[in-house]
C-alpha cells in the first residue's frame, strides 16, 4: 500500500520538529557548558 502525500508530509514534519528540538537542546547545553568553563 502506498502512503499518500499528506501522510508523508505530516510524518516528515513531525520528524523535522523532533530533530530540531534535539539539535537545539544539544546546542544550548553545549553553549552553557562552554560558558561555565570560561
Amino acid at each position: 500500500m502506498q502512503p499518500n502525500d499528506r501522510e508523508i508530509q505530516l510524518i516528515s514534519s513531525e520528524i523535522l520538529k523532533n530533530l530540531n528540538s534535539i539539535v537545539m537542546e544539544s546546542l544550548f547545553s553545549h553553549l552553557f557548558s562552554r560558558a561555565k568553563i570560561s
